[in-house]
């Protein structure tokens, strides 16, 4: 039971950098530059956001 625990709920937390990176396939996630919440603010002021 724990190993589906932690599969299912920790294994997804490892791709949560790439919403702060402006991620590039062909480059890793750690020479990625960093935005921030960039992202987030865009996707937040998208018009279909509230829908």
């Amino acid at each position: 039971m724990a190993d589906i625990v932690v599969i299912f709920h920790f294994g997804p937390m490892f791709g949560v950098p790439i919403a702060f990176c402006e991620y590039m396939v062909t480059q890793r996630i750690t020479r990625s530059p960093w935005v921030g919440l960039g992202h987030v603010q865009r996707f937040r002021r998208h018009h279909m956001f509230w829908r």
